[in-house]
């Protein structure tokens, strides 16, 4: 089995399905990006050539960590992903781009988890368990 690589962001292949045993089903958010493959974009609504040098630098500048569940991700960034706010991919402006791990951009409408290599849901799982919960 292939090892991750904070280059590659396709998994295709890979049985992933088992990494959701355990997890309740309210807890399972994934999908393919054969399924986002039916979403028409127009064209100005297209990642810039640069986007992988910004993304990695918005990635950096908050310290890979999730701006929604609060993880850290320094030892596999390839989990985090740069979204777009107002979901227009050519804008790159600092206040339209979000620093989150894949399970959160999961939630947002029109997004989709692709599968995870072996282990790596278990491993975000295990930081969100480390997160100390808000006091009511």
């Amino acid at each position: 089995m292939a090892e991750p690589d904070e280059n590659r962001d396709d998994w295709d292949g890979i049985d992933w399905i088992e990494e959701f045993e355990g997890v309740p089903p309210e807890d399972r958010h994934y999908s393919s990006k054969q399924a986002q493959a039916h979403l028409e974009l127009p064209a100005e609504n297209q990642y810039t050539d640069d986007w992988t040098l910004i993304s990695d630098a918005r990635k950096a500048a908050v310290g890979y960590q999730c701006a929604k569940c609060g993880i850290a991700l320094r030892e596999r960034k390839y989990l985090l992903h740069t979204h777009h706010v107002n979901q227009d991919k050519s804008d790159n402006h600092i206040g339209n781009l979000m620093v989150v791990c894949v399970l959160c951009h999961a939630e947002f409408p029109n997004h989709f988890l692709d599968p995870l290599p072996p282990g790596d849901l278990e491993y975000l799982m295990s930081l969100r368990r480390q997160i100390p919960k808000p006091m009511e």
